[in-house]
């Protein structure tokens, strides 16, 4: 598909299955949710729109179904991502602003004597 056309479809869709790192970094920041299948993901931070389970026909069946909820759903209407909130290059540029006003960046090349 390519990332526009499987990023388009991802945010149209009522949740990813698999166990890709997709599902896991970019699925979330789309608000829809991830079944992340198996253990493959093991170790990676992970949004609340993510559930894992295991590689087992009944274990995908119900984390569909808590997916497709309506409980589940109106969660992720609230859900924060764990990469911020889309304004990251502002607060560095605030703090690096704050510190050239505040003086408390030497910016003279120090010397040492050996």
């Amino acid at each position: 598909l390519g990332t526009v056309r499987y990023l388009a479809t991802a945010k149209h869709s009522c949740a990813v299955l698999g166990n890709s790192s997709s599902g896991i970094i970019e699925i979330p920041s789309l608000g829809v949710p991830t079944i992340n299948i198996g253990d493959r993901q093991k170790g990676r931070i992970m949004a609340e729109s993510i559930i894992s389970c295991k590689p087992e026909r009944k274990s995908i069946e119900n984390a569909l179904a808590i997916a497709l909820s309506d409980e589940f759903k109106d969660k992720l209407k609230n859900m924060k991502s764990i990469y911020g909130d889309g304004n990251t290059s502002s607060h560095i540029v605030e703090i690096i602003k704050e510190a050239l006003n505040g003086n408390t960046i030497d910016l003279k090349k120090a010397f040492y004597d050996l």
